[in-house]
């Protein structure tokens, strides 16, 4: 598994695409389309308005479960270090 990317993003504070880059990694449809949505809200407004940020924190912290639950221990540390 490389998180290289994940952990580029996270360096340059692009959250959002290292959140939908996990996604795509797992091929999560849904967690895809959520971090997609998110990314268009940030386009369109120049910025992350705050009732958003804790829309995607929530969604985070649900995919991050789902790793957890699903993926081996030494995986889901690997992805949670590269945030």
């Amino acid at each position: 598994m490389n998180t290289n990317k994940i952990k580029q993003l996270t360096r340059n504070n692009d959250h959002t695409s290292a959140y939908l880059e996990i996604a795509k990694m797992f091929e999560l449809k849904y967690f895809i389309s959520v971090f997609n949505a998110i990314k268009s809200i940030i386009e369109i407004e120049r910025h992350l308005p705050n009732g958003i940020v804790q829309y995607r924190n929530t969604k985070l912290t649900e995919m991050l479960e789902w790793v957890k639950e699903t993926q081996s221990e030494e995986i889901y540390k690997e992805v949670y270090s590269s945030i």
